[in-house]
């Protein structure tokens, strides 16, 4: 694991210990070993300790939280909001009051600005319908001078999701995955 400025590289061992640790960080360390080795990689428990410090000293884990299970919340919603800008002659101020209103939002999730159709993608998480609604009348009402377009979808996870998980794919995992559905779909 090498490091510059801002990046540290991650190795295959890293990627599938991190996998581990995100579905659960409190995991016995010979559980964690036994589930390293169904991928094939043998590593004694100090070896695991002294690779979760790396990763910790390195800042690539920055600490550890908890994982709540949605089904047994409630009505918990998962909102996607799609925006088109228009252009006002405050745009500019009003664009940064838009991203720090996202910044600062404790239920936005993930928030970024699009190229093509579409300028911006918000996803949201509410603890029910009725909080998922009234937070969109308020943000229609707030930036409702610089959106044209606002599109708001309730989505409606397959299961409860682990949004690490792509992140710490190998790229032999990813390989395989696409093999597999290749070969599923019949396609050369």
């Amino acid at each position: 694991m090498t490091s510059d400025d801002h990046t540290v590289e991650l190795d295959n061992v890293d990627r599938v210990l991190l996998r581990i640790l995100a579905q659960n960080a409190r995991q016995p360390a010979k559980r964690i070993v036994s589930l390293l080795a169904k991928s094939a990689i043998k590593m004694s428990e100090r070896g695991i300790a002294k690779r979760i410090k790396k990763l910790e000293d390195s800042g690539v884990i920055e600490g550890y939280t908890i994982v709540l299970n949605g089904e047994k919340l409630g009505d918990i919603r998962h909102r996607v909001v799609l925006i088109r800008f228009k252009t006002t002659t405050t745009f500019g101020r009003r664009v940064k009051d838009f991203k720090r209103y996202l910044t600062e939002a404790p239920f936005c999730m993930l928030a970024g600005r699009t190229r093509g159709d579409l300028d911006w993608i918000n996803f949201k998480v509410f603890p029910s319908r009725e909080a998922s609604d009234l937070e969109s009348d308020i943000y229609r009402s707030c930036f409702g001078d610089i959106i044209d377009d606002y599109r708001a979808y309730d989505l409606l996870p397959l299961e409860h999701e682990n949004h690490t998980r792509p992140i710490l794919m190998t790229e032999k995992e990813l390989q395989s995955f696409l093999r597999r559905w290749q070969k599923i779909c019949k396609i050369d």
